[in-house]
């Protein structure tokens, strides 16, 4: 009845907000938080008012120390890209009857130009259909999906779940809404232009069975499909090549904190349940419940199998993409950040450098990257590029900023050489040349974000799919 989908539709928003209330985005920044950032920016620009060029210059050497986190992180991907092996021994097989069943959810909102080929690839599962328990999420104000679902001939075990309206409107609220009609022992997402490999879901189950209890999370490879349609797709084909072959697996084989892709990702349901599921009002809330699983003391490991996705290859569409990744991942940033102790004691020390070094590092480099090309203008302008720091201090921090320019670069170079090579994308390694122009595009959806964040923090931008002009199935990838 209508007060039962109230309090479903309560809980969906606000169940980790009630329950974990220190854990969720819906708080915003604390208190200290903003007084420290506007402590900060407030000297800074004070500063530059004063001494323009020698405050750029401090900003830079101090936002060097974090890089360098950074550069260590992508410099142990890259060796261990290198030197890892490439496939680990199959775990057993199960037999079909002592299979777990598994539910599978796909939150759609406007996306019926793709909904025919999820349904077929969701059809193209290897398991068995009796063990399957599929959930198509829908949002009540999206009609015209809601008609297009309705002209569907859909196989008896997946059910169409509506989500009613209310704030915000996120896919987070949407998964937690789901949830509670889930009836599988293990729970796997997939977004509406995924084609996973057929047999995911029987991988992920035979892995679980040999994997002890506090493994609660198998996050699979994302790659895409349309790798090769312009220089954006390209761009963005090496950055997911070199995270999911490169920066994920090392994390795992340290068993360091995961953060999470938004799909693909195959979960323990009890477990998932346990930490209070997604936060609704994180944008990027795969990444968020990668550091709560790890923070409630269970791990995630990487599965050696692939979720082929339509990258977002238009200029506006990857912007508006980029710029909620990047607001979602300020808004984890500051939520794991409210208690700094209690999240270094329960990352423990290495976690929390790996966190520090994997969103701290990422969100500065963003915004600070232009800054870099600034100070260099001006010191070209000036004649000043060759000039020597007025101080032993500054000396030292201008020769880390140079080397985590350098090393970041190199790092970038072959952590992509590793990754595109292992992947059979060898036709993309010269592209890895022209990957500091793809960073200042990062840089404008990082300001899009950082403003988005203080004016709209929990709106979702919402990412078009099926516009692709090179749409595959894995049979064609």
């Amino acid at each position: 009845g209508k007060a039962q989908g109230v309090r479903l539709t309560r809980q969906a928003v606000n169940g980790l907000a009630i329950e974990r209330r220190d854990e969720s985005a819906q708080t915003g920044v604390w208190l200290w938080q903003s007084l420290a950032i506007i402590a900060f920016a407030g000297a800074a620009v004070g500063a530059a008012i004063i001494l323009p060029r020698q405050t750029l210059t401090a900003l830079c050497a101090l936002f060097s120390i974090i890089f360098f986190l950074g550069v260590a992180l992508r410099t142990c991907a890259t060796a261990h890209a290198f030197v890892a092996a490439r496939r680990e021994e199959p775990p057993q097989s199960l037999p079909d009857r002592d299979l777990p069943r598994y539910t599978v959810m796909a939150p759609l909102f406007r996306e019926t130009r793709v909904l025919p080929g999820l349904v077929a690839a969701l059809t193209r599962l290897d398991y068995p259909a009796s063990k399957l328990d599929i959930k198509l999420v829908l949002e009540s104000n999206d009609r015209e999906m809601i008609v297009a679902v309705a002209r569907m001939a859909l196989p008896g075990n997946v059910d169409v779940i509506i989500v009613p309206e209310s704030e915000p409107q996120t896919k987070p609220k949407a998964l937690n809404y789901a949830l509670q009609f889930a009836t599988g022992d293990y729970l796997v997402i997939f977004d509406a232009e995924d084609q996973p490999d057929a047999d995911q879901l029987r991988k992920a189950a035979n892995a679980f069975a040999g994997l002890p209890p506090e493994i609660v999370c198998l996050q699979a490879r994302l790659a895409y499909h349309n790798h090769s349609e312009n220089w954006l797709s390209r761009q963005f084909a090496i950055e997911y090549a070199s995270l999911f072959g490169g920066t994920l697996p090392m994390l795992d084989a340290f068993n360091m904190p995961l953060p999470l892709g938004g799909t693909s990702n195959h979960f323990r349901i009890e477990a998932l349940r346990k930490i209070g599921a997604w936060d609704a009002f994180n944008v990027t809330e795969d990444a968020d419940l990668g550091m709560r699983l790890y923070r409630a003391g269970f791990r995630c490991k990487t599965l050696d199998s692939t979720t082929w996705e339509e990258a977002a290859c238009q200029p506006m569409n990857w912007l508006n993409q980029r710029s909620r990744w990047l607001k979602g991942w300020m808004q984890t940033y500051g939520v794991h950040m409210r208690r700094p102790v209690r999240a270094l004691r329960e990352l423990g020390f290495a976690g929390f450098i790996a966190f520090q070094a994997h969103f701290a590092s990422v969100i500065l480099s963003a915004l600070a990257h232009p800054l870099f090309y600034i100070l260099l203008i001006a010191d070209l302008v000036n004649g000043q590029v060759f000039q020597a720091p007025e101080s032993f201090l500054g000396e030292q921090f201008m020769l880390l900023a140079a080397f985590n320019f350098a090393a970041g670069y190199l790092c970038t170079l072959g952590l992509g050489l590793a990754t595109l090579r292992a992947r059979g994308l060898t036709k993309l390694i010269p592209h890895l040349l022209f990957v500091p122009i793809y960073w200042l595009l990062i840089s404008l959806a990082a300001y899009r974000a950082l403003y988005q964040l203080i004016a709209a923090p929990f709106h979702w931008d919402k990412t078009d799919h099926g516009v692709s002009g090179m749409i595959t199935t894995p049979a064609a990838k």
